[in-house]
């Protein structure tokens, strides 16, 4: 008899065998396990889930964490080292200092000198609490004698000194007969740092010794205090030519590593299963400092986190399928009896859950410290900030905000007020004497000691020359500031029997405009005649003199032109139509020079001389025809400024075309390299990888990254339409690996290469 198969059914029952669909039916008790289990399951994906991203953000915080971690204390080093070098700049080039190392023992004044060098030696480092070195001495090689601690030695006798630090006879050998005269680093076996300033004669260059700032290995240490937590790690901090002066290497990769290989470029990067950081310390130290800390030892904490989160999770998941599986074998209404087991394990359960929670509570706490120490950095670099806003460092208002971003402030929304004071007004600037430089030094520090116990908000200052000092003000009110300012001078004179008197701008709402309130407070300064100790811009005397551009109304002026920067070149136009026909009164001899001062910028501007250039000529003949009316004139200044600095805009638009031309085709003709990345680019062209990222982005209207992966899969579809493996296609457009092709064809196409192809 022949065997005729069923037919399949419809039902989706039909692929369940007939007994489980039976059991299904008539047993309440595997229906019960079945949708615990599902309910479970799904309960168990969840949580899976939600672990999984928390912890995603965990490890990408404690990886910025240690970033920042490290450039704080790299910042910290740089800060004192160059603490050490205006220090180290300052002794050698002291004249008694050079007077003793071009002397013989056997001169008669010799006594003298050494007495003189040493006093002048050990004034000048009690100044420097806060700096690195723990011991520092000066040796001339002339005199073949070491200057240390208020004494002059003999090399026998500072031999014992010596010893103490680790430096053996050849060491030493090396060190006093090198000539290098460039200050450098050195580092001895034991760890300690040596900066060195040789000491020459001006305009001989003849070498006369070399002053040692010995810093310890300890002080280092204290310094990258956040690595004490790690058990393994790599600290190399080298000189700009490469070489190693320092090293804690507990990893052991100097060993198997060149030195230049952690010195291609500043950034923070992943190399195998190591995180590295390459940072880039001041340019006039040269120096280079780089931490690699393995991946397990940076995350340990977060891995051990993660076993207990996941063994919990299974240990609940399995002790859930077996309280499930019990009592549904046990009764067919297991819902009370589940119940009362789970109260039984409840303790036991909240014990694990009290675990986990412990261990993400001191993670976030460790995370919180780091955040602790990020705001606590803040007022250094605020200080820095301004130092440098008022020494007139920046230019741009993109380095602007980019540094007041890393202090946590904001250029705009804060009311501030620049004030400069000049000590001894009756004084001729010109003709004070040692004994008088001694004192303004000594009394500007009280100064800005009572401002400060004075002010309730934050004050910085920057000394100008030896009587004058220039201040910023955080303010909310002007009025209360001015009159600190009087009770401070009558304060300086009841004490001190000193004059002093103060010129103070205009309230300042935009700190990228602050060059133009310093100049105003020296201008209330300069006009500042004694009848009021504080004297405001606004409320100055109107003055008739000469006409009014002085160097850094100049500077900023070409700077503008120069960058083609519209808004500052307004800024300063305005200035000066504001000092010269409001604040003066310009008769005519006067506007033509002031005039011609202007026209020989622009022809320098445009490499035109004035007679060539139309525009350059109408402005002359303004000046020649001015009968009081200045607007006609700053009309055609301002409209020949604009044109300018459109003519600039459009000219860097075009470079910057070009630039990206140059790198669509640089790309194109290399895209097959897996190696190609925006830091091989950028190194190409000779421009930094954040500026090329935004010109290339500009430009395109992509970034770097989309534009090469867009390219690669254009290519990869082509290949794929011709029948080249998916393996092959892979190895063929640049990508390392098949995953990552098919996830970065997938993104670009939507489809993965194999569907693609079908």
């Amino acid at each position: 008899m022949a065997f005729r198969p069923r037919k399949a059914t419809g039902s989706p029952g039909a692929f369940i065998p007939g007994r489980l669909r039976h059991a299904l039916r008539e047993n309440s008790v595997i229906r019960f396990l079945l949708a615990h289990l599902l309910t479970l399951g799904i309960v168990m994906i969840i949580c899976a889930s939600g672990f999984h991203s928390a912890l995603d953000i965990v490890r990408q915080d404690i990886l910025e964490s240690s970033g920042f971690a490290m450039e704080q204390a790299v910042d910290a080093v740089t800060n004192r080292l160059v603490t050490l070098r205006i220090i180290g700049l300052q002794v050698i080039n002291t004249d008694s200092i050079r007077e003793l190392g071009s002397s013989s023992p056997q001169d008669s004044n010799y006594a003298f000198l050494a007495q003189r060098a040493v006093k002048d030696y050990t004034e000048y480092l009690l100044y420097h609490e806060e700096a690195l070195d723990q011991s520092s001495f000066l040796y001339f090689q002339n005199l073949d004698r070491v200057l240390y601690r208020g004494s002059v030695y003999r090399p026998g006798v500072f031999r014992q000194y010596l010893d103490s630090w680790n430096i053996d006879d050849a060491q030493w050998q090396t060190l006093s007969t090198c000539t290098d005269p460039y200050p450098r680093f050195w580092g001895n076996e034991s760890g300690d740092l040596y900066y060195i300033f040789p000491c020459t004669l001006p305009f001989q260059g003849q070498y006369l010794g070399a002053l040692y700032f010995r810093i310890g290995h300890d002080e280092i240490r204290q310094q990258f205090s956040f690595l004490e937590e790690y058990k393994d790690y790599t600290l190399l901090v080298c000189d700009e030519n490469g070489q190693l002066v320092y090293s804690e290497d507990r990893l052991g990769l100097t060993e198997t590593t060149p030195v230049s290989h952690w010195l291609e470029k500043a950034e923070a990067r992943q190399e195998g299963s190591n995180l590295i950081w390459t940072v880039k310390a001041d340019e006039r130290l040269g120096l280079w400092m780089v931490l690699v800390l393995p991946e397990q030892e940076a995350m340990r904490k977060l891995t051990a986190l993660s076993v207990q989160t996941l063994g919990l999770t299974l240990l609940a998941g399995i002790l859930g399928c077996l309280i499930s599986l019990y009592f549904s074998l046990r009764s067919g209404r297991p819902v009370n009896a589940m119940a009362r087991a789970l109260r039984r394990t409840e303790e036991g359960l909240s014990a694990d859950l009290d675990h986990i929670g412990d261990a993400v509570r001191r993670l976030l706490e460790d995370n919180k410290n780091l955040q602790l120490q990020k705001e606590q950095a803040k007022p250094a670099l605020r200080k820095a900030f301004f130092h440098d806003l008022l020494k007139s460092d920046f230019v741009s208002r993109s380095e602007m905000e980019y540094m007041a971003g890393r202090a946590g402030l904001s250029l705009t929304g804060g009311t501030y007020c620049a004030a400069v004071m000049r000590l001894h007004p009756q004084i001729d600037i010109d003709a004070i004497d040692g004994q008088t430089v001694e004192e303004a030094r000594i009394l500007q520090q009280a100064v800005s000691a009572e401002i400060d116990a004075r002010c309730a908000r934050e004050v910085w200052s920057y000394k100008r020359s030896t009587l004058i000092t220039l201040y910023i003000f955080d303010i909310k009110n002007q009025e209360p500031l001015l009159q600190i300012l009087r009770d401070v001078v009558e304060w300086l004179h009841r004490n001190y029997q000193v004059e002093a008197c103060w010129g103070v701008s205009t309230p300042c709402t935009d700190l990228m405009d602050f060059w133009k309130n310093s100049e105003e407070a020296s201008a209330a300064l300069r006009e500042n005649d004694g009848s009021d100790p504080v004297v405001v811009y606004s409320c100055a005397r109107k003055v008739d003199d000469l006409y009014y551009l002085p160097y850094i109304v100049e500077d900023r002026l070409v700077q503008g032109l120069r960058s083609g920067d519209g808004a500052a070149v307004e800024t300063v136009l305005g200035l000066l139509q504001q000092e010269n026909f409001v604040r003066r009164n310009l008769g005519r001899i006067q506007f033509q020079r002031f005039s011609r001062r202007i026209v020989e910028i622009l022809a320098a501007r445009m490499e035109v001389a004035a007679e060539e250039s139309p525009e350059l000529t109408e402005l002359n003949r303004l000046a020649f025809a001015f009968h009081g009316d200045c607007e006609p004139y700053f009309e055609a200044l301002n409209s020949l400024c604009h044109a300018l600095c459109e003519d600039t805009a459009r000219q860097k638009s075009a470079r910057r075309s070009e630039n990206v031309r140059a790198i669509e085709g640089y790309i194109q003709t290399h895209y097959r390299d897996p190696n190609l990345c925006l830091a091989m680019v950028s190194a190409e062209f000779g421009l930094s990888e954040g500026y090329l990222s935004s010109i290339f982005k500009k430009e395109t209207g992509i970034n770097f990254a989309e534009y090469l992966e867009q390219l690669r899969v254009k290519a990869a579809r082509v290949l794929l339409e011709d029948g080249t493996k998916v393996t092959d296609v892979s190895r063929m457009v640049g990508y390392n690996s098949i995953q990552s092709f098919r996830r970065a064809f997938k993104r670009v196409m939507g489809v993965s290469p194999s569907e693609y192809r079908r």
